[in-house]
């Protein structure tokens, strides 16, 4: 079964344990495996959803979140869904010769302007009408407005819910969704009515228990059942978040220009908010943020701002008890609701700075070393056999193979760059073969010519592959992703040696995926 993600929206229907939240890590691994989509998740819940992907990252052993940015309070999910509608609105203006040149519609995704997909799981905490809460409101406002407008301009939601009805999910939002499954487990009307009462087609009989479901696809009648493959934390869900993290794309240029100040921090905010209390002991404070679209105080003309060190204390502020200030009441400007809510965890205070991410990745694998483990894993998942891999369509996820994991600090600038480009070229193959041809290569790395790439490569045992390589028709040489993964694990083993020339190179690495 073939899902399309780049056109439709898409929505998930399933209670509690019928498969919604394994359906949705399957969408998560899938989307990731394409080269030009951005994942990104929000869940009220915790963030439940994005722990297992997050877990590498926090720990060290990549450099890059897979899940570029997760929203587990209604503080940070405020802040996702401000810049998601920002950047779409932005995308409409600035790429419309690309869809001229396309001679379509729709934004043409790729790597340099890849689909922003943004998972949500639990959506009734948000998405229901009949919350009251201004804060939360402001989100369902920001959440619906992308849907209706933002499509084109490849920023999209795929909205999960407990129930079909309308105190779950909007009636307006459920109909801008096109693919809907729904998943065993609820009550067939609820189903009928997510499908537009298609009669006999549904039968909650046929299908085999948790993790199965139905689906209708956009512009289909049909509703076909299905049943989705079973993801674990430490078979699936890790190995592929490994795998991921070294090869998705960027943000392109434009959207970076009208998100918020808080964008910068994301990352940071993340780390502290999806540790446990324990390991904020040892982090340094968040920033305070300004809550976009949330005023306070006795005439609502007051900057709300949140401190995510009080909603997610470290143990030794809730060892100390520290009392927290009520804060001003937080309406929308304008809103009828204006004394419906009190944030007592929002403030006027001020706040510190921030460690480099690196740097506390760099410490985690020394933590590891000195614990005896590795500082990289060994292996991770990658596709075996999927139909396509860009974001126009999201496959049922195959069984994975086995790789070698994505580079660390710990292995040379340049063997991780060439890593990283080879990764991407196995996401757009059909069958996953990593191949790039010699020049390519040399200008993604970074180096003058193909003769000063196998200067330097080859002190490491990485050589060309013997004979010529084909790549989009044309035979040339080049380097296959295999080599460069085998040499990527002799080095972690200490099986390999790294020449200073090597090691030095570049003498300063300007770090070009930063945002």
């Amino acid at each position: 079964m073939i899902v399309q993600a780049r056109e439709p929206r898409t929505v998930v229907v399933g209670t509690s344990g019928s498969g919604k939240t394994n359906t949705l890590h399957v969408a998560a691994a899938q989307l990731g495996l394409c080269f030009n989509n951005l994942t990104l998740t929000m869940d009220l819940n915790g963030g439940g959803i994005a722990q297992a992907w997050l877990r590498p990252w926090l720990d060290g052993r990549v450099e890059e979140p897979s899940i570029d940015w997760a929203a587990a309070c209604r503080e940070e999910a405020l802040l996702m869904s401000h810049d998601l509608l920002a950047i779409g609105l932005e995308r409409k203006t600035v790429y419309a010769q690309l869809q001229i040149d396309a001679n379509s519609d729709k934004i043409p995704v790729s790597e340099k302007v890849p689909q922003v997909t943004a998972i949500l799981d639990e959506g009734a905490e948000l998405l229901s009408d009949s919350i009251r809460d201004p804060l939360t409101r402001v989100i369902r406002g920001n959440i619906e407005a992308t849907a209706r407008q933002c499509r084109a301009a490849a920023v999209t939601y795929l909205l999960s819910s407990l129930r079909s009805t309308q105190g779950s999910i909007s009636t307006d939002l459920l109909a801008l969704m096109h693919n809907r499954i729904w998943m065993a487990g609820g009550e067939e009307k609820e189903a009928q009515y997510l499908y537009d009462w298609p009669g006999k087609q549904i039968d909650i009989k046929e299908l085999a228990g948790s993790g199965s479901g139905f689906v209708r696809r956009h512009n289909e009648t049909r509703v076909h059942t299905w049943r989705a493959f079973r993801m674990t934390p430490a078979d699936h869900i890790i190995p592929v978040s490994i795998a991921v993290s070294g090869m998705r794309p960027g943000w392109d240029a434009a959207s970076l220009e009208v998100v918020g100040p808080w964008f910068a921090t994301r990352h940071k905010r993340m780390r502290w908010i999806f540790s446990t209390p324990e390991q904020r002991d040892r982090l340094p404070r968040p920033e305070p943020v300004e809550l976009p679209g949330i005023m306070g105080g006795k005439l609502g003309d007051e900057p709300v701002i949140w401190h995510p060190d009080q909603t997610h204390p470290a143990a030794k502020d809730k060892r100390a008890q520290i009392a927290v200030r009520p804060a001003p009441k937080a309406p929308v400007r304008g809103s009828e609701d204006a004394a419906a809510s009190e944030r007592k965890h929002l403030s006027l205070l001020q706040g510190g700075g921030w460690e480099d991410p690196a740097q506390i990745a760099a410490r985690a694998r020394a933590e590891r070393q000195a614990a005896g483990a590795s500082p990289m894993p060994q292996t991770a998942a990658a596709s075996a056999g999927a139909v396509v891999h860009a974001v126009e369509q999201v496959a049922e996820l195959p069984q994975p193979q086995t790789v070698m994991a994505a580079a660390g600090a710990d292995l040379p600038e340049i063997l991780q760059r060439v890593v990283r480009r080879l990764r991407t070229s196995a996401a757009r193959h059909p069958q996953g073969l990593g191949r790039i041809h010699s020049e390519d290569l040399a200008a993604f790395v970074g180096v003058p010519d193909t003769r000063h790439l196998s200067h330097l490569l080859s002190q490491i045992g990485l050589n060309p592959v013997k004979n010529p390589i084909e790549v989009n028709g044309v035979r040339k040489r080049g380097y296959d992703l295999r080599d460069a993964e085998a040499v990527a694990a002799k080095i972690a083993r200490g099986e390999q040696t790294v020449p200073e020339e090597v090691a030095a190179w570049p003498e300063e690495v300007a770090d070009e995926r930063a945002v």
